[in-house]
């Protein structure tokens, strides 16, 4: 998930969707850790576990997990992933739990407008943030674009180092006498 919310959070510049906030709920991209704890004192950091969606591991990640959050249109509590970058707030996966993924479809089209595409799932592309609903998989995925995409910019440069660890260049040839 993180690969493809990085991926798509880059794009070219869109128009902000009906809604658009720096962030979901109560939170806001960019809070701190202790700010966040404020709003969800019960939250527990995670380390390697999967709870559903894509993990990226980085020493620059930190995950938190909230249980039993109570969202307004929605029948059921969900379960909040809360995805740290640098110690700011970065990417927020709301896991559906108990609430039908067509339920959920149309509460968020009530909240967002129509999704900016829909194929493979629905996905709004704003101007600072990006939602993707990936409800076969029963989550959502919620990014600030910002650090998305500093984000992005560090896990290629890794890439880069691991390929070129992989397979280095070959030596120089010898300088011709």
């Amino acid at each position: 998930m993180a690969a493809a919310t990085i991926a798509i959070a880059t794009a070219a510049p869109a128009l902000a969707y009906k809604g658009e906030r720096r962030g979901f709920d109560r939170l806001t991209f960019d809070q701190s850790i202790a700010q966040v704890q404020k709003v969800y004192p019960h939250m527990r950091k995670l380390t390697t576990e999967e709870l559903g969606a894509a993990v990226a591991l980085s020493p620059f990640i930190q995950r938190y997990h909230q249980t039993e959050v109570k969202l307004r249109g929605l029948s059921y509590p969900v379960a909040l992933e809360l995805r740290f970058w640098k110690e700011k707030l970065w990417v927020i996966i709301v896991y559906i739990g108990g609430n039908s993924a067509d339920q959920v479809q149309r509460w968020l089209e009530q909240r967002y407008g129509k999704p900016t595409t829909t194929a493979p799932d629905p996905v709004w592309v704003g101007k600072q943030t990006q939602i993707v609903a990936t409800l076969k998989e029963s989550w959502i995925g919620i990014n600030d674009n910002v650090l998305s995409t500093e984000a992005q910019t560090v896990f290629m440069e890794g890439m880069r180092k691991a390929m070129e660890r992989q397979h280095p260049a070959p030596p120089a040839p010898p300088a011709a006498k």
